[in-house]
């Protein structure tokens, strides 16, 4: 992931790229990794891409950022600690080695319907029977 300051919060590169301008961060790519989001919001603070007078001496710096690839906003609440991003803490996630700081990501209108965008649940329904080719049909339970 790339990260430089951005001209405007949209566009239209296929690797993956983050843009910042003042708190909103534009990124691009093949998928969106939850964990690259985290990064996003935090290296921006950390790399001075985020305004200075946006970052607080101590509490929580609010990063909007824009992914491109799925046409939505995230937005990150990125712990602060004497004005730096706290990377330390005791939030434990599966399959992360040691524990940290917890950055809490939202991600607004998920499943808004529009061009490009799909509903929460792939087919509609919160709960399908699978049909298998040579098993047969798994009944929803």
């Amino acid at each position: 992931m790339i990260l430089s300051k951005a001209r405007s919060r949209t566009t239209t590169s296929t690797t993956s790229t983050a843009r910042c301008r003042s708190t909103r961060l534009s990124s691009t790519g093949a998928a969106t990794a939850a964990n690259l989001s985290t990064a996003a919001g935090a290296f921006a603070i950390h790399a001075g891409l985020v305004d200075p007078s946006r970052v607080p001496q101590n509490g929580t710096c609010v990063v909007r950022i824009w992914q491109a690839n799925i046409g939505k906003t995230i937005i990150a609440h990125v712990p602060i600690t004497d004005g730096a991003v706290q990377e330390t803490g005791d939030f434990e996630l599966d399959g992360v080695t040691f524990p940290a700081a917890e950055i809490v990501l939202e991600f607004m209108d998920p499943s808004e319907e529009g061009e490009g965008s799909g509903s929460m649940f792939p087919t509609g329904n919160l709960v399908d029977d699978l049909e298998v080719p040579a098993s047969g049909t798994l009944k929803r339970r």
